[in-house]
């Protein structure tokens, strides 16, 4: 923006390669009160305060804002902030971005893949027959997995790979 100006609209952008996933976008910002601050991911948006340079979370009007968004297959997104102001000698400040992978997934696609082995073995009739037990600890570990908020892809693999081997 240009400090003399009477009016101005800016934007700092930055286009970014993500895999499918939840992402959360945050940075740290401060304006003057007649600055409309926006932080962005693609066309999900938060507006952000602009108090001047007093108060707020770390003082002297800095406060931290945050945008989740998804991005449903490998893409490009355009990240960023704006401000957008009609009075003149306005300003703002920007620091901290930080862009975070929330949720991967390609976690939920091998969970869903192994959810799906887990029912087929579990539909099987083990009654009397060699190997009932080994395909229930099988099962029953697949399910652990399954259920584990932190479980890695590699991890979700292993434990179909090991159930495949049970049944």
């Amino acid at each position: 923006g240009d400090w003399g100006a009477s009016a101005w609209d800016v934007s700092l952008t930055q286009n970014v390669e993500l895999a499918a996933g939840k992402y959360m976008l945050s940075a740290i910002s401060r304006a003057s009160g007649d600055v409309a601050l926006t932080i962005f991911a693609g066309e999900n948006k938060t507006t952000m305060p602009s108090i001047g340079a007093a108060g707020g979370l770390f003082d002297r009007g800095w406060n931290i804002s945050s945008v989740e968004f998804e991005v449903n297959a490998n893409s490009t997104v355009t990240i960023g902030v704006q401000g957008v102001t009609s009075v003149i000698h306005n300003w703002m400040s920007f620091s901290d971005f930080k862009l975070v992978l929330i949720e991967s997934y390609a976690v939920k696609v091998a969970k869903a893949e192994l959810l799906e082995a887990i029912n087929e073995a579990k539909a099987i009739d083990t009654e009397g027959k060699n190997g009932a037990k080994e395909l229930a600890t099988a099962i029953t570990v697949a399910e652990g997995v399954y259920n584990n908020e932190e479980a890695t892809v590699e991890g979700v693999n292993t434990a179909k790979s090991d159930l495949a081997a049970a049944v």
